[in-house]
């Protein structure tokens, strides 16, 4: 192979989010009655992710089961938490992904401070200001909260 196809699977090796932490898609299939679903659900989205900022390298799934969001209660749909992380550690927010496909991503301060939030904006992903990193008990962003869809 020459140098310059190498060159260019290196580089699309780097991009490719990592799945971190004791919990993996395996997992979320095998917990969960549409685990295959909830497993492309949440690969999908963490891809959009991704690709709309590319520093974001980890992602860290916080539990194989599908639940209801304790911190975001206006949210009806069973929810899988996962962490998002850059390649040195940095959690630059949370993300819920449905079964439908659906997510809310909830900046973290480093991932608004990082730019992180602005980047998924303008990638035209839909960023939730209120729920997860913060609950302020008050009406704020919590009253309406967004959600993006992937395309399957």
């Amino acid at each position: 192979m020459n140098r310059v196809a190498a060159r260019g699977l290196h580089a699309t090796a780097q991009r490719v989010l990592q799945y971190s932490g004791s919990v993996n898609l395996g997992d979320v299939i095998s917990t969960n009655a549409d685990g295959a679903e909830w497993s492309d659900s949440v690969d999908s989205g963490c891809n959009m992710i991704e690709k709309a900022d590319p520093r974001i390298k980890q992602a860290h799934i916080q539990g194989a089961r599908a639940h209801r969001s304790s911190k975001d209660r206006n949210d009806s749909k069973d929810v899988i938490t996962v962490a998002l992380l850059t390649a040195t550690g940095t959690r630059v927010g949370s993300a819920h992904f449905h079964l439908d496909g659906s997510f809310k991503f909830f900046p973290s301060r480093a991932g608004k401070l990082g730019g992180f939030a602005d980047n998924l904006q303008k990638a035209g992903l839909v960023v939730e200001e209120g729920g997860p990193e913060r609950n302020t008990g008050g009406a704020g962003d919590e009253n309406n909260p967004a959600q993006q869809s992937s395309s399957k």
